[in-house]
């Protein structure tokens, strides 16, 4: 866990053709949306827009899909807010007690970590998030 939401939440920092402003703008002016998420086995990115605009919203996802180039200061934001919401969450009795189950059932299968550790926050570099995407 870490690598794959990380890449979910900065895929709209920005591409070389696209900075996130444009990309929100060019969005916007569709009255559409584009969203990543990830889970521990899972990522995937979805959108919404009236079926006239599909081919801009298409445009756009296969754009940040492809080239998202992560910019450094954007990744240092997000491992920083990370790691504040990974504190928060180990202090809620919901995730511990899933953090337990799942260690119960998966054993030391990878699937039994539900959330990233602070290490692998911390680790992460940019040239990760670029061979992951």
């Amino acid at each position: 866990p870490g690598l794959a939401e990380t890449v979910a939440s900065l895929l709209k920092a920005g591409t070389p053709s696209r900075s996130a402003q444009k990309i929100a703008e060019e969005l916007a002016a569709v009255g559409g949306s584009l969203d990543a998420s990830a889970t521990p086995d899972a990522m995937w990115v979805s959108g919404s827009v009236l079926a006239e605009h599909t081919s801009v919203l298409l445009d756009i996802a296969t754009d940040v899909v492809r080239n998202s180039d992560f910019p450094q200061d954007e990744i240092d934001l997000r491992k920083q807010n990370r790691m504040q919401e990974l504190e928060l969450q180990r202090s809620q009795s919901e995730t511990l007690g899933d953090e337990k189950l799942h260690a119960v059932v998966f054993g030391s299968h990878p699937l039994s970590r539900t959330l990233p550790t602070p290490e692998s926050i911390r680790s992460l570099k940019r040239e990760d998030l670029l061979r992951f995407r």
